[in-house]
């Protein structure tokens, strides 16, 4: 699954399965690593995943699935 395409932020409830960045399976809990990717929420196992991604989003864990929606 892709990761872009998660439910809506606000949609998304405690205990929800989702798709993190590097396309595993977490469950949301408030507070999650999470940014914003060309409107969407994307969601981080980890603050360092988080933290490369910000650096530059096309190189990080998440560089797969932008190259697929385009």
């Amino acid at each position: 699954m892709n990761p872009l395409n998660n439910p809506p932020a606000d949609q998304i409830h405690p205990g929800d399965r989702i798709v993190t960045a590097c396309g595993g399976y977490t469950r949301y809990l408030p507070g999650i690593e999470s940014a914003s990717y060309n409107g969407k929420t994307v969601y981080f196992c980890l603050p360092a995943c988080k933290k490369d991604f910000e650096l530059d989003p096309r190189r990080s864990c998440l560089a797969t699935s932008i190259t697929e929606e385009q």
